[in-house]
C-alpha cells in the first residue's frame, strides 16, 4: 500500500512539474518524449499553406485525415506535429494533385497533457485539407487503400473512387458519371449526394445515405458486418445487401425496384401506400401498419415502384406513411 502511495505521489509531482513546463513555456500545451531526440518538448503543430498550380485530378494515399471541399480560394493547408520526420506531402504532378505520406500518431510518449493527464499518447495533429475554386470541374478523385478519414465537401467530379479508407463522409458532391466506394473497416456516410452510378460496399462498416440520387440503374448498397440505412433517396433500380446488419428505409423514392437481402438483420421501411411490396421470410415476424403477416406477403404486385424483402433470419416492420 505505502509503495502504491509513493508512486501516486510521484505521478502527481511530475505532472505538476510537467505542468508547470507546458504552461510556462508554451501556454498549456503536451509536453512529450522525443525518442529520436532523448529529451522532453512541447508538442506543437504546425501550419503550412499551399497554393497548387492547375490539376484536374486528386489522388489521396495518405493515412492522415483528409478534407477535400469547395471554397473560395485554391490552396492546400496541411498541419503536422513539429520536428516530425514523417508528416503529410502535397505535390502537383502533371495533371493530378497528390497527397501522401504522414503518419497517425507521433513516435513520442507523452508525459503531461494540457490538463495533467499522466501516460497518454500524443496524437499527431497531421491533417490536410484541400480547398477547391468553386464551380471547378475535377475530372477524378481518387482515394487509395489503406487511406485515413477522408471527407469530401461541395465538389464536383466525373468519377469518385475509393479503393479503402478509414470513416468516409460525402456531402454536397455532384458526380456526373461513377461514385464507387469500397471500405474495409470504416463508416461511409452520404448527404445530399448526386451521382450518376452508385457502388458503395463496406466489409465492417456502417453505410447511411440521406437526400441521395443517381440517374442510372442498378444502384448497389453491400455490407459484410454493418447496418444501412438509407432515408430520402430518389434511386432508379437498387439492390441492398446486408451479410450481418439492419437495413432502415425511409421516405425514398425508387423509379423500379428496390431489393433487399439480409441474411441475419431486421428490416424497417417507412414507404407509400401505393408501393408493391414482395416479401419472403424464413426466421422472424412480418408487421404491416403493426399488423402480423405472414412470412409471405405480397400487395399492389403491378405497381409501379416496388419494394422487394427476403431475409433468412430477421424481423421485417412495415409502415405506410
Amino acid at each position: 500500500m505505502r509503495h502504491r502511495r509513493r508512486v501516486s505521489l510521484t505521478l502527481i509531482v511530475l505532472g505538476v512539474i510537467l505542468g508547470g513546463l507546458g504552461w510556462w513555456h508554451h501556454g498549456g500545451q503536451a509536453v512529450a518524449w522525443d525518442h529520436e531526440a532523448h529529451a522532453l518538448r512541447v508538442a506543437r503543430s504546425v501550419s503550412r499553406h499551399v497554393r497548387p498550380v492547375a490539376y484536374q485530378n486528386i489522388e489521396i494515399a495518405s493515412p492522415v485525415p483528409v478534407t477535400v471541399k469547395s471554397g473560395n480560394t485554391n490552396q492546400v493547408t496541411v498541419r503536422y506535429l513539429k520536428g516530425t520526420k514523417t508528416r503529410p506531402h502535397v505535390v502537383v504532378d502533371g495533371s493530378a494533385l497528390k497527397i501522401t505520406g504522414g503518419q497517425v500518431k507521433a513516435k513520442t510518449a507523452t508525459l503531461l497533457g494540457g490538463k495533467a493527464s499522466v501516460g497518454a499518447a500524443v496524437a499527431n495533429p497531421s491533417g490536410v485539407l484541400v480547398t477547391v475554386p468553386k464551380d471547378t470541374q475535377l475530372d477524378r478523385v481518387n482515394v487509395a487503400a489503406k487511406s485515413g478519414s477522408v471527407s469530401l465537401q461541395g465538389i464536383k467530379a466525373n468519377r469518385v473512387t475509393v479503393a479503402d479508407s478509414a470513416d468516409l463522409t460525402l456531402q454536397g458532391l455532384t458526380v456526373a458519371k461513377q461514385l464507387q466506394v469500397h471500405s474495409t473497416t470504416g463508416d461511409v456516410w452520404l448527404d445530399d449526394v448526386r451521382a450518376g452510378q452508385l457502388a458503395v460496399q463496406t466489409l465492417q462498416g456502417d453505410i447511411g445515405l440521406t437526400n441521395v440520387q443517381s440517374s442510372s440503374a442498378n444502384t448497389v448498397l453491400s455490407s459484410t458486418d454493418g447496418d444501412v440505412s438509407v432515408a430520402g433517396a430518389k434511386l432508379k433500380i437498387s439492390t441492398i445487401k446486408a451479410v450481418k446488419g439492419d437495413v432502415r428505409l425511409t421516405d425514398n423514392q425508387v423509379a423500379g425496384k428496390l431489393s433487399v437481402t439480409t441474411q441475419s438483420g431486421d428490416v424497417r421501411a417507412r414507404i407509400r401506400r401505393s408501393t408493391g411490396v414482395d416479401i419472403a421470410t424464413i426466421k422472424g415476424y412480418v408487421k404491416v401498419n403493426d399488423q402480423s403477416r405472414s412470412h409471405k406477403t405480397r400487395w399492389h404486385t403491378d405497381a409501379t415502384n416496388q419494394l422487394g424483402i427476403k431475409t433468412a433470419s430477421g424481423d421485417v416492420t412495415i409502415t405506410n406513411k
